[in-house]
């Protein structure tokens, strides 16, 4: 199978934990475009421990499975595309999701655990391509940034 990301485009709700030792919540939607190298008529993504709500297309919603978890791996969410996409195709495939309870990806600090003792503060790990990245957010900012790019929630 081959196929490759040309972009991600997220569009994120971040819930702040509301009572200490409890986790946050990040939900929303990230839409993939996805170019085509050779045919194919699916894709596969890693995933760990997230709540998968719904994918679609610009069209319709798509069939998916989301395998068991595999420690330490995670679970391999399976998209099919309706038909076949053709070389250099580009598709684009919505995926409505939120994080669970068990997520390891994000930490959240309470206020009284931060610098200023005011403002929660959460932080996911990214991983892009073989180089890992940190996200950082605090709840009284709307705008973050990593090392390569800037993002705004809406």
């Amino acid at each position: 199978m081959a196929i490759r990301t040309t972009a991600i485009d997220v569009d994120w709700t971040v819930t702040f934990p509301t009572k200490p030792s409890t986790p946050g919540i990040i939900s929303g939607i990230a839409k993939h475009s996805l170019q085509a190298i050779e045919t194919v008529d699916h894709v596969i993504l890693d995933t760990s421990f997230l709540k998968i709500n719904k994918i679609f297309s610009e069209k319709e919603q798509l069939k998916y499975t989301l395998a068991d978890r595999k420690e330490p791996y995670g679970s391999a969410l399976t998209i099919h595309f309706p038909q076949e996409l053709k070389k250099n195709e580009i598709a684009q495939v919505s995926i409505d999701y939120e994080t669970t309870d068990a997520c390891t990806a994000v930490q959240w600090l309470n206020p009284e655990q931060t610098f200023g003792g005011k403002y929660p503060f959460m932080y996911p790990f990214l991983s892009l391509r073989t180089k890992a990245k940190v996200l950082t957010m605090s709840s009284d900012s709307r705008t973050f940034i990593t090392p390569m790019s800037r993002y705004t929630l809406r």
